[in-house]
């Protein structure tokens, strides 16, 4: 059994989760030249495709699994909605190839939650 002090409340997980998704939105829509890291010509999707493996494993373990596809079209609809707002911003454009590069993310993430080990991270239940 899980030391009670130990555990991390549930509420607290989601809401770290919900402020990395604010760092995302600000980040994407900062009106940069060019990003860092591009001496490749996929470095591009290449973030895209880390920064939502990160928050679909990061969501996903404070999800029961068969609220997984919750998940993911929530974050597919962020994806969406990122390349919306990008076509707003100069240097910045809308694009497809990008919303494909978040849905592979997405999968990744959901791969990398289903091999985490049970109870990891130790989290309360939800009230």
């Amino acid at each position: 059994m899980t030391d009670p002090r130990r555990l991390i409340p549930r509420v607290w997980w989601l809401g770290l989760g919900g402020c990395q998704c604010a760092l995302l939105l600000v980040l994407c829509l900062l009106p940069l030249p060019a990003l860092p890291g591009n001496e490749w010509s996929w470095s591009d999707k290449d973030y895209h495709a880390l920064a939502f493996a990160c928050l679909m494993a990061w969501f996903a373990v404070a999800t029961p699994r068969g609220g997984w596809w919750r998940v993911a079209l929530t974050l597919l609809g962020f994806g969406i909605v990122i390349e919306c707002a990008q076509s707003f911003v100069p240097y910045r454009s809308a694009s497809a190839g990008d919303v494909l590069a978040d849905l592979a993310g997405i999968a990744l993430g959901t791969w990398v939650a289903s091999v985490l080990p049970a109870g990891f991270p130790p989290l309360c239940p939800a009230k």
